[in-house]
């Protein structure tokens, strides 16, 4: 993918990818945001332990279909992610109710080890 501007890519199709990054608070909640109507796929990453990220991939016939009941911030024009993660299921809350997203959640799990300070050594 090609990097247009902050979290927005755009993969080998033209599609516009938003590429937000949270964590899940207490474990159960992770927050993100995109600018709004500026991208047509997602893929939350959600870091859930430490170290750990698990990806949900919302293709294009998902944005298209929920991505007006999404609430968007006034103050920043963002869209706004609620996932919940209950019970191993991944939950996103949007305007409309909540839709099960477990079926995008990626099988693997990124492993994400925190760097050193590299320029301590420089």
């Amino acid at each position: 993918m090609t990097e247009l501007r902050g979290a927005l890519f755009k993969n080998e199709a033209g599609v516009i990818v938003g590429v937000p990054y949270g964590h899940l608070k207490r474990g159960t909640q992770c927050f993100l945001g995109l600018p709004a109507g500026k991208f047509q796929e997602v893929v939350l990453l959600c870091e859930a332990e430490k170290d750990r990220i698990r990806m949900i991939r919302l293709p294009q016939s998902f944005i298209e279909r929920y991505g007006g009941h999404l609430p968007v911030s006034r103050e920043y024009n963002q869209v706004k992610f609620k996932i919940e993660r209950r019970d191993g299921c991944y939950k996103l809350h949007t305007n409309a109710g909540t839709r099960e997203v477990t079926e995008f959640l990626d099988a693997e799990v990124l492993i994400c080890p925190e760097q050193q300070d590299l320029y301590k050594y420089v």
